[in-house]
């Protein structure tokens, strides 16, 4: 994942900062013209603490799980090895998902959307000029929805983010454009 030869680096939060995404943006200098954001999810386990937590649960499970077995309760067995398997198996997700980014880069001539979810990449293209930036309220308790589109083509950008952050987003995502 490769930065773009982009300056500035500002947050885009007012100085909280939310515990589940991190937003980035690199502001280009006049002479390259480019803008880049970053918007990754919240990583706050390594993969080593990752291994230390079920090593943990397994010993703990283990030491139940044996107690039970020494007192007649067999079945309690298979069950903690089932609960293990469930926090493992979450833990995977966690770190299967642990590097998934958004990156969208603004020069003159195009903007380009480029998602990571799950090692798999997505990448769209769409012409500065004719792109539109809107922001889907949704009623009830529904999150709202950031598009970026363009020609019949569009993708939402900040599915990660909260509603405010959302919108803050798509208030510099329109800057950015404009500019």
């Amino acid at each position: 994942m490769g930065m773009v030869n982009c300056d500035a680096k500002k947050n885009m939060s007012d100085g909280s900062q939310n515990q589940l995404t991190s937003v980035t943006i690199h502001a280009g200098t006049d002479r390259e013209h480019c803008r880049e954001i970053m918007i990754t999810r919240n990583s706050s386990l390594s993969i080593s603490q990752i291994k230390l937590i079920v090593g943990f649960f397994a010993i703990v499970l283990g030491v139940i799980g044996a107690f039970f077995y020494s007192q007649g309760a067999w079945l309690v067995l298979p069950f903690a090895g089932l609960e293990l398997l469930a926090v493992s198996a979450a833990f995977y997700c966690c770190i299967r998902h642990k590097n998934d980014f958004e990156m969208v880069k603004i020069d003159k001539n195009r903007i380009q959307v480029k998602r990571q979810v799950a090692s798999r990449e997505q990448v769209y293209e769409f012409q500065t000029h004719w792109t539109k930036v809107f922001l889907e309220i949704t009623k009830g308790w529904y999150p709202s929805r950031l598009w970026v589109a363009s020609k019949g083509q569009h993708v939402e950008v900040g599915q990660w983010l909260t509603d405010p952050e959302r919108k803050q987003l798509a208030t510099r995502l329109k800057h950015l454009i404009e500019y």
